[in-house]
């Protein structure tokens, strides 16, 4: 399952050594088996990757295309009527 990870990554301009790091990798390459959507996440990491790049575990997974959670309530309460 793809998902927007690399995306974040690179506008992070963070290598794949550095989000290595972050997620306590000692190499790149379960980096790329995640960003290709080889390697599933486990919750601990999702949330790892969203406080990393500030966005929703939901836009990681590209379950929503709102990459900011602010975003998606001011969308939501539209939807709903509210100013």
């Amino acid at each position: 399952m793809r998902n927007n990870i690399s995306i974040e990554r690179i506008r992070a301009d963070m290598t794949r050594e550095e989000l290595a790091e972050k997620l306590g990798y000692r190499g790149t390459s379960s980096v790329r088996r995640i960003e290709a959507g080889e390697q599933p996440l486990t919750d601990v990491q999702l949330v790892t990757l969203a406080g990393i790049f500030g966005c929703t575990i939901d836009y990681l997974l590209r379950i929503s295309d709102y990459r900011n959670p602010f975003v998606l309530t001011v969308v939501e309460k539209q939807r709903r009527g509210h100013p």
